[in-house]
Formats: structure tokens, sequence, C-alpha cells
């Protein structure tokens, strides 16, 4: 009965120290000056993929079926940085999707904007650097193969 106890006592002790003290539950505050910033071409490939918001509210986008790297103003203007090099087949023997994919964006605090591109190519997919003022260069080559997603 002794052993019960303590075994009891333990179990009490460990869950209220695994607790938070304050276990209020977090309600979601309801989202703010919600607008649409631009409306984009999909016909065209521009289908957002991802996105690196820049401290003055600009947002650089990576457009999954068009190669392409884009900036938008938060007044919504949209300005293509680059364009990625097409694959000689088109991107026919891209993983999964059967076209060239332009993904996972991250902005440097040098201004150079990086992004991953799947291509099913081994001379194109990879790791794309897009230096300020410069044509964009592949910086590290990934396994062909790779269906690549942030």
């Amino acid at each position: 009965m002794l052993k019960r106890i303590s075994l009891v006592a333990t179990a009490a002790t460990m869950a209220a120290v695994a607790l938070p003290a304050d276990a209020t539950p977090v309600t979601p505050k309801p989202l703010s000056h919600v607008r649409i910033a631009n409306h984009f071409d999909l016909a065209a490939g521009q289908m957002p993929e991802n996105i690196a918001l820049l401290p003055d509210g600009t947002a650089n986008v990576t457009f999954a079926g068009s190669r392409q790297i884009a900036q938008i103003t938060p007044g919504g203007s949209t300005r293509i940085l680059a364009t990625l090099p097409a694959p000689a087949d088109g991107g026919a023997r891209t993983p999964v999707l059967g076209f060239p994919l332009t993904t996972g964006i991250v902005q440097a605090a040098d201004g150079s904007t990086y992004a991953l591109y799947a291509t099913g190519t081994a001379d194109l997919t990879g790791l794309w650097r897009l230096a300020p003022g410069k044509a964009p260069e592949r910086i590290a080559a990934l396994p062909p193969r790779a269906c690549l997603e942030s």
C-alpha cells in the first residue's frame, strides 16, 4: 500500500511540474487591416510559392510555374527580379510535377535573395543566388531527382 501511495504521489508531482504555471488557453486575435496586395496571372505561371518579407513591407516571392523571382511593393506593383534558365526538356523530368519549380526563398542582410530551383537536371537543380544588380547564379548543386521544398 505504501508503494502505491508513493507511486501516486510521484506521478502527481511530475504532472504538477510538467504543467506551465499559467495554463490559460491562448485565443488568437483576429487579423486586422487584411487586404489583397496584388492579383497574379496564373496562366503565365505566376503561382506564388514562397514569400520573404522585407522590413519596408516589400515582399520577394517565387513564382512556382514561371521560374521567376519577383518583388511586390506594399502598393501592389510587381517587378520580376529574375527568370531562372529553362531546362532543355522544359522541365519534363522535374520529379512529381513535370515542370521546373522555383521555391523556397530567403532574403539576406546584404540584399541577396536565395531560392531553390528543381528541374530534374544536374546542371540547374540547386540553390540559386540573386545578388543586387547581378544575374542569378547557382551556388550549390542539389540532386536532380530531388523535389525541393522549403
